[in-house]
């Protein structure tokens, strides 16, 4: 037998290497607190959806309300409080390879996984799924669920850092783009239009922006 020091130990969460790097240990924090609120918004809105009634307990419900407006800009903020840092660090081709190897690649790998369950369980349960729901990973991530996240955090960053690289778009000029992106959003959801990954894009943009600027 191999002694214990020697024995290749499994680290599941890759602790190591998010140790090893430099913490920003308020960020961590926020992103922590964003994730318990995310998972309360879900927990809450899944009791809702199977038939209790939640305005018999109206201090969830008030917290539920209160939560759900401000959760997902959070993580699109912090997001954008480390592009300028990142960009410094890396440049941009090192910075777009770090979104595909940590953003892009997780979305199409686990959105892969899950509709293919999807799809073979499909006989036994009430879901809408089709082969086209891959492509919808991309293109309308809306209709495949959660990982619409993923995708919306992509492509950001992507538009994000080339205005800011290679057009020199300022911040102030970021921040007015963001507003007009995010009216569009506005109307977009008012009117009830489709425009698949482009909803998403323009009602997030703006707190990317403001992340940056923050920082």
């Amino acid at each position: 037998m191999k002694p214990n020091n020697l024995i290749p130990k499994l680290d599941v969460f890759n602790s190591k290497f998010i140790l090893r790097d430099k913490r920003f240990l308020w960020l961590d924090y926020d992103k922590g607190i964003s994730i318990i609120l995310v998972a309360y918004g879900h927990c809450f809105f899944m009791l809702f959806d199977h038939g209790i009634n939640m305005s018999a307990y109206p201090y969830f419900n008030y917290i539920g309300t209160f939560l759900y407006g401000f959760r997902m800009p959070l993580f699109f903020i912090v997001s954008g409080i480390l592009i300028s840092n990142s960009l410094r660090k890396r440049g941009l081709p090192a910075y777009l390879l770090n979104r595909v190897n940590n953003i892009l690649y997780p979305l199409l790998v686990w959105g892969g996984i899950q509709i293919s369950l999807a799809l073979i369980s499909a006989r036994y349960t009430n879901a809408d799924i089709t082969a086209a729901s891959y492509l919808n990973l991309i293109i309308n991530p809306r209709q495949t669920g959660h990982f619409w996240y993923l995708n919306a955090l992509f492509f950001i960053g992507v538009i994000y850092s080339l205005l800011k690289t290679k057009l020199k778009v300022s911040i102030g000029i970021q921040l007015v783009i963001g507003f007009v992106f995010f009216s569009i959003a506005g109307y977009i959801n008012m009117h009830d239009l489709q425009a698949g990954l482009l909803t998403d894009i323009c009602q997030f943009y703006l707190f990317f922006a403001i992340g940056d600027a923050i920082s």
